[in-house]
């Protein structure tokens, strides 16, 4: 069987992983410039490079859910939510060093669950982008399918 333009462009996993650990050290670079950027070309490129690099860890995580498609196990530790609710198949929520619940992504990223994690009150909600949790006062940024 030949080989596809998208399987040798593919990446392997341990490239995922190694892109992956890259992206998230640039991430906290760009949230930290960003953090001190007094100007507004400055503050507009932290932003602009911040999505950049958000845009890309998002194609990787959609690298490693089809790796999970192709019969790959992926176990993936997040401190994002929103990853987890977009990508993940099955959720282990830890806190306090126990577990906070365990299922199915959208059975247990709830809105009772976020408040009790992070102190957040937020919602749940299906985009055009796909599920998005948002915290309440900031529905009117995202983008719905409606």
């Amino acid at each position: 069987m030949a080989k596809t333009k998208k399987d040798i462009l593919w990446p392997t996993d341990k490239e995922l992983r190694q892109e992956l650990d890259q992206i998230n050290r640039q991430l906290k670079e760009a949230y930290e410039r960003f953090n001190y950027a007094c100007e507004p070309e400055l503050v507009e490129a932290s932003i602009f490079e911040i999505n950049a690099l958000k845009a890309k860890y998002d194609y990787l995580l959609r690298c490693v859910k089809e790796l999970a498609r192709r019969g790959y196990t992926v176990i993936l530790s997040t401190h994002d939510p929103q990853h987890a609710l977009r990508f993940a198949d099955c959720v282990l929520a830890l806190s306090g060093g126990g577990v906070a619940a365990f299922g199915g992504a959208r059975d247990v990223l709830t809105a009772e669950l976020l408040r009790r994690l992070y102190g957040v009150d937020a919602v749940l909600l299906d985009t055009a982008h796909g599920p998005a949790i948002v915290p309440k006062g900031g529905v009117d940024d995202v983008p719905l399918d409606r």
